[in-house]
């Protein structure tokens, strides 16, 4: 804090507001006729289902390219619908075909590294729906699970895959059982090195539960990059729904209770009733819903929200408290989607009342140490257009979010694309009615527009960098898949087009900051932190800008200031490296 402190005193203090927005520059991915490496010469990108159903996600692989399922279709009969595959299309190079067994009614896909994909196919047998999972290893391809042999520990088939989660270190899946009874009996299953294995099924003792009580729902709530596997259960215990529950993690070897019912809530004489997983991250925490019980709480006031971090629980939101950043008297209600990113960012859907205005729908955003505040509401205005729906934010690991929207539009309602920019604080819009220039002299009108869709190995969020896919289809009948990637100046943090002192003392303003207490702009290289590297980035960009027609106050005063603060801080670190020993 001190180094920041002396930083800013050394410039004077010359902060400068943050302008509007970052902008996004939108590029097709894929576009409906397209033909792809590894299609048949008479084939091509088709419009019936597939990847511009929505139904069936695109998502950003873990080195930014982008993996897309795509529908085939025969270009003389584009409603011949012939099937689906899945293509990984690198940013500066062609796009690749990953080669499966033929699917007729479906294809999901994720990428967990260069090397593996991980593949959900559903085909018809027999007028029944079957499903398996399939990991591409190079070039093996090696059947994981499917609906129709009995999965290991269990005695029935699954009957559908219920979420399907994966990382480079483990693949778990969860899913229904046959034959159907009520209570229904569902497993989780993960692979590690190779070998898949029971998590949890129902009817197995549930730890933490005396007298061997069984595990009755089981669902897959996350995985770690640890290979940790997350999910919650309902127990058969004592006949008593908030108690009657638990969330676990299983490394693999063992698993172990993080929470269970009636467990006391932190910072409250109260207990945790009903409880289950929202989401997590790839380092193993996350987010639950849970109903409060005790002398205090009431219908009107027992929904809450948590964050769980490393053993650490923090009520984020409560039935009846005052949302922040809403009209005074606003309290929340009900809360809906939620997304948390690596560095313990929340985002969250939730109704919200007021006692003039009455029941509106709302995204709030916390740091995760912060008190959420809202940051965008139906009823807003933006560019114009008044925002009528908002349905699930999905938070990138940079701070930004995309929502999809409705807006009112004369006398109808019109879709659109809310694209938050974490650094700019600022909202832009891609909407029906907007153009899009997809190649010089083609530019085409939006119909429809709607976010990646999701499934039950649907990766819903941005890419690192604040980065959209989107689905758009054009009032001249064609479509594709886009992307929208944030670009700003690099080094220009105040969002004013021009690196100049500016943008220097905001910097020094956060230098030495860690994690979540960073703003995303000051942080250039994304490393959590505001250290030399970044300063050597910020004296990159302001060199560039010397060479451009930007113009900027006394760069090389600046400058030299930039090199004398590195060699101070280095100093500094010296000396105390030095006084260690």
């Amino acid at each position: 804090m001190c180094r920041a402190v002396c930083l800013m005193a050394a410039l004077g203090a010359l902060v400068s507001a943050r302008g509007l927005g970052a902008e996004y520059a939108i590029g097709p991915i894929v576009l409906i006729g397209d033909h792809l490496p590894g299609m048949d010469e008479n084939l091509a990108v088709g419009a019936g289902g597939g990847a511009f159903s929505g139904a069936y996600p695109a998502i950003f692989t873990p080195d930014g390219e982008v993996l897309s399922p795509v529908s085939i279709a025969d270009p003389t009969d584009p409603n011949e619908h012939i099937g689906y595959d899945v293509w990984r299309f690198p940013a500066a190079s062609n796009p690749v075909h990953i080669p499966l067994p033929t699917t007729d009614w479906g294809v999901a896909a994720r990428a967990v590294n260069s090397e593996t994909t991980y593949v959900q196919t559903e085909y018809p047998v027999g007028g029944w729906r079957r499903e398996r999972i399939f990991a591409v290893e190079g070039g093996t391809v090696t059947e994981i699970a499917n609906t129709v042999d009995p999965p290991p520990g269990a005695t029935g088939t699954i009957y559908y895959f219920s979420h399907i989660l994966a990382n480079e270190n483990v693949l778990a899946f969860g899913g229904y059982l046959l034959p159907i009874t009520a209570p229904a009996r569902l497993g989780v299953w993960a692979r590690h090195n190779g070998v898949v294995s029971p998590v949890a099924i129902t009817g197995q003792p549930a730890p933490g539960f005396p007298n061997d009580a069984p595990y009755d729902e089981v669902i897959l709530g996350g995985v770690s990059h640890l290979g940790d596997v997350l999910f919650s259960a309902d127990v058969t215990y004592s006949g008593n729904r908030n108690r009657d529950w638990a969330i676990y993690r299983n490394d693999g070897v063992s698993t172990q209770p993080l929470l269970v019912g009636g467990q006391a809530t932190p910072g409250l004489d109260l207990t945790f009733g009903a409880s289950s997983i929202l989401a997590s991250n790839n380092v193993g925490n996350f987010v639950f819903a849970s109903r409060l019980v005790g002398a205090n709480a009431a219908f009107t006031n027992d929904e809450t929200i948590w964050s769980y971090d490393n053993s650490d629980m923090r009520m984020i939101a409560r039935e009846s408290l005052p949302a922040l950043g809403t009209d005074s008297g606003t309290q929340f209600r009900d809360f809906y989607e939620v997304s948390v990113n690596d560095a313990g960012m929340i985002a969250f859907r939730a109704e919200t009342y007021h006692p003039t205005f009455g029941v509106r729908s709302t995204i709030f955003l916390t740091d995760g140490s912060d008190e959420p505040a809202a940051v965008l509401e139906v009823g807003d205005l933006i560019e114009g257009s008044r925002v009528t729906r908002i349905n699930e934010p999905r938070l990138a690991a940079n701070g930004d979010f995309a929502v999809d929207i409705r807006l009112a539009d004369g006398n109808s309602t019109a879709p659109g694309i809310a694209l938050y920019s974490h650094a700019a604080k600022s909202l832009e819009l891609v909407r029906a009615g907007d153009s899009l220039l997809l190649s010089p002299g083609d530019e085409r009108i939006i119909d429809d527009i709607r976010l990646s869709g999701s499934d039950v190995m649907g990766q819903r969020l941005p890419g690192p960098d604040g980065s959209v896919l989107f689905y758009a289809w054009f009032t001249d009948s064609t479509g594709g898949l886009f992307v929208a990637t944030p670009t700003f100046l690099p080094g220009d943090l105040d969002f004013n087009d021009v690196v100049d002192a500016r943008d220097v003392a905001l910097f020094a303003s956060n230098f030495g900051r860690h994690n979540a207490a960073i703003p995303a702009a000051a942080d250039l290289n994304s490393d959590e932190s505001v250290d030399l590297r970044d300063l050597a980035l910020l004296q990159s960009y302001l060199s560039l800008s010397d060479s451009s027609a930007a113009a900027v106050p006394e760069p090389p005063a600046t400058i030299l200031f930039l090199l004398g603060v590195a060699t101070l801080v280095g100093c500094s670190r010296r000396r105390e490296t030095a006084a260690a020993y």
